[in-house]
């Protein structure tokens, strides 16, 4: 088993059948945002034995400012991610590390409990809570009505 870490390449998503959670952004995915991965350092595909397991990242909300503010993902193959995790969460935390950015948030489904876990082992604090102080999502979040949970990363600036 052979697992490999490359660019990302819009193709890629192409070469897997993505998990039920975050199919639904699949038309939401335009050309020119897809483009913008592929030109950033801060996005990857995992291969499993030259298959694609996973693709992963930060997109910037503001290119050509200093890495100010960007929003981590992930899109993972519903059949072949499992074995793959320990890969797939390694690469993601080292670009977290490495891109600099000042504040990576992250948005996770309301009930997708490994994304969740995710979020939390990967550093990230959840930002959206109810009045008496507990996680709660933002409602109507999805297209599906659905809501999520707004996770975030700030790298203190001395």
């Amino acid at each position: 088993m052979t697992f490999v870490i490359v660019p990302f390449r819009r193709v890629h998503l192409d070469q897997m059948d993505e998990q039920a959670v975050t199919r639904y952004l699949r038309p939401h995915l335009s050309v020119e945002l897809l483009e913008s991965w592929e030109r950033s350092p801060h996005c990857f595909t995992a291969l499993h034995d030259g298959q694609v397991v996973g693709c992963g990242g930060i997109h910037d909300y503001y290119p050509g400012t200093p890495r100010q503010r960007g929003e981590a993902f992930a899109i993972l193959d519903g059949s072949r991610s499992r074995r793959a995790f320990p890969v797939l969460f390694r690469a993601m935390a080292r670009i977290l590390r490495q891109s600099g950015f000042r504040r990576i948030e992250a948005v996770v489904d309301e009930g997708f409990t490994p994304g969740h876990r995710l979020a939390f082992l990967l550093g990230f604090q959840v930002e959206t809570r109810d009045t008496f102080g507990r996680p709660a999502a933002m409602r109507g979040y999805r297209p599906d009505g659905r809501g999520a949970v707004l996770y975030s990363r700030i790298r203190e600036v001395l």
